[in-house]
């Protein structure tokens, strides 16, 4: 396991990650402003060392998501690093809601804080958060608190999930982000544009296939089915934000 590329692997993600802001249910990832992506990474880096010390597997995905495999157990968990909201004193506060509906927070009670979140790939799954402060620089104790508490989850569960699971794939979901987010980026000059405004209307949509010059929607009952066509900067553009896109054919561009 090469550490130094999976870093570069998540670096090369970055430019992915702007799909989030038209997703339904976001992929997991390294989501910090800029200025703070570097430190992000020297964090990860160092956490990577340890769990290779522990024998664990890693994996980073096309839109860079962080997966790891426990050495003794066949679970694996993804891992995020995010600003949260960081409450300090929410013991406190709790206790006061017990006994009125609404607190009004101090600008002093509340700040953002580099927070390393991990959550097995189970079904109802929850997160749980790391706040980075806590641990300061001292990476192998941050590491350890990680896997003592995976390996407490995972002490829990009488079978591995049997859900198909592989480190990429593209949902209907992905297709959909990605068709809102090229509507967005590319504007009025792209069939993406129009075909957005008019997905936003669509309540359910059961499949979407994108290839070839096509995008095939199937809506919310057998042979409700759409096909729309684009061209070569829609294929550009699917390309480099839809992993496994079949990409148009060199005949099709003789033929255009």
């Amino acid at each position: 396991m090469n550490i130094q590329k999976l870093i570069s692997s998540v670096r090369q993600a970055k430019k992915l990650r702007p799909l989030n802001d038209f997703h339904r249910a976001p992929r997991s990832g390294i989501d910090v402003m800029t200025e703070e992506f570097n430190d992000a990474l020297y964090l990860l880096k160092e956490l990577f060392k340890q769990f290779k010390a522990h024998g664990c597997k890693i994996d980073i995905s096309f839109y860079g998501e962080v997966f790891v495999l426990l050495p003794e157990s066949v679970h694996r968990f993804e891992l995020a690093i995010s600003d949260r909201p960081y409450i300090k004193n929410a013991k406190d506060l709790l206790k006061k809601l017990e006994n009125v509906q609404f607190l009004k927070l101090d600008n002093m009670d509340v700040n953002n804080t580099l927070t390393v979140s991990i959550k097995t790939i189970r079904p109802r799954a929850e997160w749980k958060h790391f706040s980075v402060s806590e641990f300061k620089s001292e990476y192998g104790l941050f590491a350890e608190s990680i896997l003592k508490e995976l390996r407490q989850r995972v002490r829990y569960y009488n079978s591995p999930d049997t859900n198909e699971w592989t480190v990429n794939h593209s949902s209907a979901e992905d297709k959909l982000a990605v068709i809102h987010f090229g509507g967005a980026l590319l504007g009025p000059a792209s069939m993406l544009y129009y075909l957005s405004q008019h997905l936003r209307k669509v309540i359910y949509v059961n499949d979407l296939s994108i290839n070839g010059n096509q995008i095939t929607v199937n809506k919310s009952y057998p042979g409700d089915e759409t096909n729309h066509y684009f061209g070569k900067k829609e294929d550009a553009f699917f390309k480099k934000y839809l992993f496994d896109y079949t990409a148009m054919s060199h005949e099709h561009d003789k033929n255009n």
